[in-house]
């Protein structure tokens, strides 16, 4: 039976594919659907009844407001309208913006600083010199990423976002699964919320085609295994362990062929994975104690049972860690060859083009025992804090939480339906999208892995002893975290 799957799959690829998903123009959510494990999406209604906590009234006469971006579009996009290629989401970005400004009485100045990885010592340095000047001239908002952010942090750059006025960290818009995992002490000094679309831009998820699914699970909905709480590892591997074909006759397993899964070894099939299944360097106590977990018998589980599924699964294709081995995975799927690919969700942007009709899920969880689904974003996306030097730290409070609310309001819907998802308005994409955006986390090992280093391999799966592997580095590991931690309890 499974063969034959296999072979009915495999025929029905080598037709011309005519779209045949819903195709009902309904840019309205959901309503929140809640499943055994703590599954719900945000739903539309929430999104524009949503109030905001500030008070009316605020003005701030006409002050300046020096925000710092980094010099890539494809970043500052989600501040600056003129890095916006999209008409709609720039039209509603630059409303958005002049929104604040005419509410608070303040004019905005970007300041834009080198934005890649190579040249963050730059960043960081530029960020340094800004202390010694003066008045207006002083940086008051800092969207940056977090491996530029947690120098400058432990430097004293920043102010603990707990005593900034006007910041509601505990409404929907910003990030609540990060702040509580990354605050320590009673301190944090950098968050993300909704304001952040780089932060969506960036996060690892599973695409899947819809007709190749269809075809070889024709008696089950991929959304309602995702709702109910069911979509684990073990239920993937279910899905794509016997799907492959030799196309090319070449008895190799390569790009040419078909697949169930394929995942590109960079980032996107390592790093995402990691945080689906809720594997993690520390753990947060009840009474806010910050502890080492990184090898717990969870974890080499985990690294065990994952190793089988690239390795020992003939539906599973892992391809190389570089942009060329990317853009296979990619036109594999783009081409029909594979049921899921691991990627960013920005790959969207790439697939709203194609006629071949898809959609977007989180990564499973490692087993049902997880209450919800974990996702993660790439370490690029921004992160947001506020210069402990600027004298106006009341209106760039005011300024980030009238910028996150009504990104949330007002412009997260829009980026959904007109910058990626030209076949994805329906209610079930909606409610996926919102899903992934509120399941968005982080780790406070993740997060200061500057500070901390990482103790587990790359690539996640590698085979070797994993427990012996994580045991040794229990000593290192206690040392940098609590040496880390007296760094933070130094901090103002």
């Amino acid at each position: 039976m499974k063969k034959l799957i296999v072979l009915l799959l495999a025929i029905c690829l080598a037709i011309p594919m005519v779209s045949c998903g819903n195709k009902e123009e309904n840019g309205g959510g959901t309503t929140d659907t809640t499943g055994g494990n703590n599954v719900s999406g945000t739903g539309d209604d929430d999104r524009s009844n949503a109030v905001s906590s500030l008070p009316e009234g605020l003005d701030f006469d006409n002050s300046s407001i020096n925000i710092v971006i980094r010099d890539r579009d494809d970043i500052a996009f989600e501040i600056d309208p003129d890095a916006n290629t999209v008409d709609v989401l720039a039209t509603e970005i630059a409303r958005r913006n002049t929104s604040v400004q005419d509410t608070l009485n303040v004019a905005f100045q970007f300041q834009r600083l080198p934005g890649t990885f190579a040249q963050k010592d730059s960043f960081i340095s530029t960020i340094r010199n800004n202390r010694q000047l003066s008045g207006n001239d002083l940086y008051d908002l800092v969207m940056g990423p977090n491996y530029s952010l947690t120098p400058l942090m432990v430097e004293g750059y920043f102010a603990n976002l707990y005593n900034v006025p006007y910041l509601d960290l505990g409404a929907d818009w910003w990030n609540g699964n990060f702040n509580d995992e990354c605050s320590y002490a009673g301190k944090l000094y950098m968050t993300e919320g909704e304001l952040m679309l780089s932060m969506i831009d960036s996060a690892f998820v599973m695409f899947f085609d819809t007709a190749n699914f269809r075809d070889l699970v024709p008696d089950q909905d991929i959304y309602d295994i995702v709702r109910s709480g069911d979509w684990t590892l073990d239920l993937l591997s279910s899905f794509v362990k016997d799907v492959y074909v030799d196309n090319n006759g070449d008895s190799a397993k390569d790009s040419g062929d078909l697949f169930g899964m394929v995942s590109p070894a960079f980032a996107s099939g390592r790093d995402g994975f990691q945080t689906a299944f809720g594997v993690s360097v520390t753990t947060k106590e009840d009474d806010g104690r910050i502890t080492l977990n990184f090898n717990s018998e969870r974890n080499v589980n985990i690294y065990d049972d994952f190793y089988t599924f690239l390795h020992d699964n003939e539906g599973v294709y892992v391809n190389g860690n570089n942009d060329a081995a990317r853009e296979d995975c990619r036109s594999m799927f783009q081409n029909g060859r594979v049921i899921f690919i691991t990627e960013l969700l920005n790959y969207a942007g790439i697939l709203r083009g194609l006629e071949r009709e898809y959609g977007v899920i989180p990564l499973p969880k490692y087993d049902s025992s997880q209450n919800s689904y974990s996702v993660a974003s790439e370490a690029v996306h921004s992160q947001l804090s506020v210069f402990a030097y600027s004298p106006r730290q009341e209106a760039a409070g005011a300024v980030a939480e009238m910028l996150c609310f009504l990104t949330y309001r007002d412009v997260t819907l829009d980026y959904y339906d007109t910058v990626k998802y030209r076949n994805q308005k329906t209610p079930e994409a909606v409610e996926m999208l919102d899903l992934i955006v509120s399941s968005i986390t982080s780790n406070f090992g993740a997060q200061f892995s500057s500070e901390m280093a990482t103790p587990f391999p790359t690539p996640i799966g590698e085979k070797n002893n994993i427990s012996d592997q994580l045991s040794s580095q229990q000593d290192r590991m206690q040392t940098l975290m609590d040496n880390f931690k007296r760094k933070i309890q130094a901090l103002p």
